[in-house]
């Protein structure tokens, strides 16, 4: 009994050529898979606009949401959607490419409802083995009000230490599929019921005279977004994951939603799963994270590089910025990661997206001059954790979060072993 994992990358196959593509070799049957992109096609190479684009897939179901804020324009143009997609490819303020997918043995096709001639790189962390039993994709709409809600639907009960969630977000009600243009936004966070959860949001407000653009990272929740109102950023709809009930899950709204805003999420029963934050390091050189209670496999990594540490949600960067990575095997050939920063007040706007494939799991950027910060990627999983090796540092210490995955199936009840011996 295991759990199985990759992480990799491929091009979008052209339009002129094909309109679906299998990813094969992966040695299991996925359950589980999600997406990232920053809609751009050179490895290493800042472009121009700041872009994130995210999904998630049980391989029936789907749901995906995209953000982009326009570079070097006077007036800001920022935009939004979301859709019951797996991936959403958006630029330039609209959705150019969207697929879904499925899963066979060994490998997963994408097929592209929607496509073009662009080829952009895709990445992804995908999941399976014994060990993972029960995936569900779906989602829900945020409470306007405080306290715990009930959620159900997953067709499976959770496990208590045994699986995990992830949830992913833009501001707004409409039903999917559905593009706004009155922002850029996206809100992602990953939780256990008993090992952590983590949350971060980005958000670029449309039709400004300056850029007005923020990021902020909630430590200890597993929902946590931004609404623009008045002139300002402000936090709405904050919420804790804090039990998991029969064909669903509970969460506890530490703040009320301004809106019923739709909120995406992958519910996953088997492995062990966990989150932690960390600091990164002010010298080059290993570092070894543990502190996960079991033996990880793979990670996925994610921050906003904050600027200020106060008590989250006041984690913040002013000039927003947001990076995700994703590695599973130690050696780089599979890693990952995507980044994009918006920096605040800037007239023109200054908006920028980069991605690297083959070794670093994270990479932050400054805002304003697209310059590498920090540079890291794991090195080796280790004892109840994994050792990353810190290429590129700087003066001030960063937090990031990092969702770990490892081998743990769901034990049989005493109850239910000894009746199968009676029996």
């Amino acid at each position: 009994m295991a759990v199985s994992v990759q992480s990799g990358s491929f091009a979008k196959v052209s339009s002129a050529d094909a309109n679906s593509q299998t990813i094969s070799g992966l040695g299991f049957t996925p359950k589980g898979i999600i997406f990232y992109s920053v809609d751009h096609d050179v490895n290493a190479a800042v472009a121009a606009d700041a872009v994130m684009c995210m999904g998630m897939s049980d391989g029936t179901n789907h749901y995906s949401v995209a953000s982009w804020s326009d570079d070097n324009v006077a007036t800001s143009d920022a935009h939004r959607r979301h859709a019951s997609k797996a991936i959403t490819l958006f630029a330039n303020g609209a959705m150019h490419a969207e697929a879904s997918v499925s899963f066979a043995s060994g490998e997963f096709t994408v097929t592209w409802d929607t496509n073009d001639t662009t080829v952009p790189r895709v990445f992804y962390f995908v999941f399976g083995g014994d060990d993972i039993e029960n995936v569900h994709v779906g989602t829900f709409t945020a409470f306007q009000g405080t306290g715990t809600k009930d959620y159900t639907g997953l067709g499976f009960d959770m496990e208590d230490d045994y699986g995990a969630m992830f949830f992913l977000a833009r501001h707004g009600t409409a039903t999917p599929p559905a593009t706004a243009t009155d922002e850029a936004q996206v809100n992602f966070g990953m939780a256990t019921l008993n090992n952590g959860q983590e949350a971060i949001a980005y958000g670029a407000d449309d039709n400004e005279a300056a850029a007005d653009t923020i990021a902020r990272r909630s430590d200890g929740n597993a929902v946590y977004g931004l609404t623009y109102k008045s002139g300002a950023w402000g936090t709405t709809a904050i919420a804790d994951l804090v039990a998991y009930i029969t064909d669903g899950f509970r969460l506890d709204w530490l703040v009320s939603a301004d809106v019923a805003s739709v909120i995406g999420y992958m519910a996953v029963r088997g492995g062990k799963w966990g989150v932690k934050l960390f600091n990164t390091p002010t010298s080059t050189g290993t570092q070894d994270l543990t502190g996960f209670g079991f033996d990880p496999k793979a990670v996925v990594q994610f921050n906003i590089r904050p600027t200020s540490e106060g008590t989250p949600p006041d984690a913040f960067v002013s000039s927003a910025e947001f990076n995700i990575g994703a590695d599973a095997d130690g050696a780089g050939s599979g890693a990952g990661n995507c980044w994009m920063g918006d920096e605040d007040a800037a007239d023109p706007t200054d908006a920028n997206r980069r991605y690297r494939t083959g070794d670093y799991v994270m990479h932050m950027l400054d805002a304003a001059t697209q310059t590498i910060q920090v540079a890291a990627r794991p090195s080796a999983y280790i004892t109840d954790g994994v050792t990353w090796d810190f290429v590129t540092v700087e003066a001030t210490a960063r937090k990031f979060a990092v969702g770990a995955l490892g081998d743990g199936a769901i034990p049989v009840s005493a109850g239910f072993a000894f009746a199968s011996i009676m029996d």
